[in-house]
């Protein structure tokens, strides 16, 4: 992934941007998805909910197939980039990256430009750039 790209897309984001909030430390956050974050070692980005409740809404209820659950805890107080509003979607089609997994990297490393451990476009959904530097998991199993 090239040097340019990474700052072409840190630009779009900040200039997106509504501004910058914090999560304190010691704060739950909660996975549902395809992989067991904990297995991963913490090396992939995710998206998370604080709220269990709203993660339960959208992935316990058939909305999204998951087949596991992790509850992490944030480690540090979390810079978060907040894109209210903001079509991710309509992004990773202008920087024309169709596989989750590498717009997902991409993100990432943008956000790390931005020194920006997460972002979120919503109320509630967080997307946890560097989960090792970010977060422990205190439960992960599989869905049953």
């Amino acid at each position: 992934m090239s040097s340019s790209r990474i700052k072409d897309l840190s630009e779009v984001l900040n200039d997106k941007s509504v501004g910058r909030k914090e999560i304190k430390s010691g704060v739950n956050l909660h996975h549902m998805g395809a992989f067991n974050v904990n297995e991963h070692q913490l090396i992939k980005p995710f998206w998370a909910y604080e709220c269990l409740r709203k993660t339960e809404d959208k992935y316990g209820n058939f909305e999204v197939k998951s087949k596991f659950y992790t509850k992490a805890e944030t480690i540090k107080n979390l810079t978060v980039l907040d894109l209210k509003g903001t079509s991710l979607m309509m992004l990773c089609e202008e920087f024309k990256v169709y596989d989750h997994t590498i717009w997902n990297d991409l993100l990432a490393k943008a956000l790390d430009y931005l020194k920006c451990d997460a972002l979120t476009y919503s109320d509630d959904e967080i997307f946890i750039a560097c989960p090792d530097k970010s977060v422990r998991v205190l439960f992960s199993n599989e869905n049953s």
